[in-house]
């Protein structure tokens, strides 16, 4: 595998770790700090940071720790 693994306990214990780079456009986040729903609108890299669109139509960016996944759509970028 080119060097690259997974450890037991992480394989034992059924967690999949996200690739918060390819999360698909149109994905639903929560804003952890403020609990608001945002959908993403593009993803900037170094550092990671995702362009979202509120409700209101307002656009912030978010670091990928300040937000976690509520839906995912079906396509990928």
């Amino acid at each position: 595998m080119n060097g690259a693994f997974l450890s037991e306990d992480l394989i034992n214990s059924n967690k999949i770790m996200n690739i918060l780079t390819q999360v698909p456009i149109g994905t639903k986040f929560r804003v952890k700090e403020t609990g608001e729903i945002v959908t993403l609108d593009e993803i900037r890299n170094f550092p990671t940071r995702y362009k979202t669109i509120n409700e209101s139509g307002d656009i912030n960016y978010y670091k990928t720790f300040e937000v976690e996944v509520l839906d995912t759509t079906e396509e990928s970028e």
